[in-house]
């Protein structure tokens, strides 16, 4: 069956369920809007306050600045290099990724790829950059130093080798500048 609903107003009239129906949709459409303008005043105000931007520019799983955020500092590096001023650039590329998530599952290959990240942050000077630009592929940035592109790799590494001393699953890494 069809159920029948009437309402009556404080004077007495009829209104019917159409009427009022479209009067509840009407209200819940005004409540709605109201949520979702707040919402997105809220979300305006966090690209305000630099989350997402943060976000746009961080590797998640490494905490490392990402490829987007090494082409932003390749352009503004450019930009201001002296002439004659060393910009070094070295390369690492993680070994043995796809034999780690295969043997040991993708978590041990998380971690294998956040270790490599700590090893390469603990190995350089405190003014150059790291990036992770993907898989199990880094960067090194540092722009205007003395400090050379092979002194940075053997800095890596020492790292590594202190790592691999106490971790079952080695870590291991080509590199080039």
């Amino acid at each position: 069956g069809t159920a029948v609903v009437t309402y009556y107003t404080s004077s007495g009239e009829i209104v019917s369920d159409a009427v009022l129906g479209i009067g509840t949709v009407l209200f819940c459409m005004w409540i709605f809007y109201l949520l979702e303008s707040r919402e997105l005043a809220g979300a305006r105000e966090a690209l305000k306050s630099g989350i997402y931007r943060n976000m746009a520019y961080t590797d998640a799983l490494t905490e490392m600045a990402n490829r987007m955020a090494l082409e932003r500092d390749v352009d503004a590096i450019l930009d201001t290099v002296s002439d004659g001023k060393r910009i070094v650039y070295v390369m690492c590329d993680l070994n043995r990724l796809k034999y780690t998530n295969d043997t040991f599952g993708h978590e041990a290959g998380d971690e294998l790829i956040k270790n490599a990240a700590l090893c390469i942050m603990k190995a350089i000077p405190k003014e150059a950059h790291c990036y992770r630009l993907g898989g199990d592929e880094f960067a090194v940035l540092l722009a205007e130093s003395e400090i050379t592109a092979w002194y940075i790799i053997q800095k890596i590494e020492e790292e590594m080798e202190k790592y691999n001393q106490t971790h079952a699953i080695k870590l291991s890494m080509a590199m080039g500048s």
